[in-house]
């Protein structure tokens, strides 16, 4: 490959250029593929459904695959823009109670961010999925379940998405291996795991390296010691928080983080609370929505308590 075209391939918006197109191009968990797969075989949707998880596991590409492959008319909601009770009723009660506009198909609602609707807006919505489940039904994604009101999560089958982190890594090597990018699997797994379970910024992280750097290398990724220390000295000695989360999102670290940030704060300041917070942040690290956050919230907090 010459230099031209592999500066179009990484130039290319990865994570649009590999969304999930079909059932097989999905990372699920086996439960959730076998259930996608029985919609998809019977071409219809027998309940209303609610897919949550942080932002860029996949949500909106499930949606896309369920409703390229099943007969149906659809009508689309944004949550956080249309968020209002009169979006409601406006575009949404009178598409759900109107008749099919085709004998063998579907209506089916959708509602991206659904999180973010009003009070009011999902207080609208419990009698339609009621009396308009015969004829329409409705898909919520969302990534805090627990902002939905309990009626309307009680109405619907609750899935959490969350693509096993093996499958990720597997997918990703064998995009990148196609597309003939450079790249060493210790650094995309080191990446998939910094970023999980947010597949769209794994994809963005990935193709930042391969911009910057020309391949995907661990050379880029795993810091020594010394060179953890002084990323550590920056962000204790810097005052700004968004200078400080900044510098974090730049540099390019894995879970071992955590260790090498508990030994620095041991030989540096013998805090003991310190430590503390460090080994929370770490047990945080694989279930939280956002681990840039994560680390931010954990470099914050100890700032506080060396200062």
């Amino acid at each position: 490959m010459n230099a031209l075209e592999l500066d179009k391939k990484i130039n290319d918006v990865w994570f649009e250029k590999y969304r999930p197109q079909t059932m097989d191009d999905l990372i699920l968990e086996p439960d959730l593929r076998i259930y996608f797969e029985k919609i998809i075989e019977e071409q219809k949707l027998p309940q209303h459904l609610m897919l949550y998880g942080s932002a860029g596991v996949g949500k909106g590409s499930i949606i896309n695959v369920l409703v390229n492959a099943i007969p149906c008319t659809v009508c689309y909601i944004d949550g956080s823009a249309d968020n209002k009770v009169e979006n409601i009723r406006e575009k949404i009660i009178p598409f759900a109670k109107s008749g099919r506009i085709f004998k063998n198909q579907i209506k089916l609602v959708i509602i991206n961010e659904s999180d973010r609707l009003t009070p009011e807006a999902m207080d609208a919505l419990k009698d339609i999925l009621e009396t308009g489940s015969l004829t329409c039904r409705f898909i919520f994604a969302c990534n805090r379940i627990e902002r939905m009101i309990e009626p309307i999560k009680s109405r619907c089958l609750n899935f959490r998405i969350k693509p096993p982190i093996k499958e990720v890594c597997t997918k990703i090597c064998q995009k990148l291996k196609e597309e003939n990018i450079p790249f060493e699997v210790d650094a995309v797994v080191a990446i998939v795991k910094k970023k999980y379970p947010d597949f769209r910024g794994t994809w963005n992280e990935l193709q930042s390296m391969a911009i910057s750097m020309g391949e995907i290398s661990t050379s880029f990724i795993k810091g020594t010691s010394d060179e953890y220390k002084s990323l550590f000295t920056k962000l204790f000695n810097m005052t700004n928080i968004k200078e400080i989360s900044e510098l974090l999102k730049k540099s390019l670290y894995d879970e071992s983080i955590y260790t090498e940030l508990a030994k620095y704060l041991i030989e540096k300041y013998e805090s003991a609370d310190a430590v503390i917070v460090c080994s929370e942040g770490m047990s945080k690290a694989t279930t939280v929505y956002d681990t840039d956050l994560n680390l931010l919230s954990t470099i914050l907090t100890i700032k506080e308590i060396i200062k």
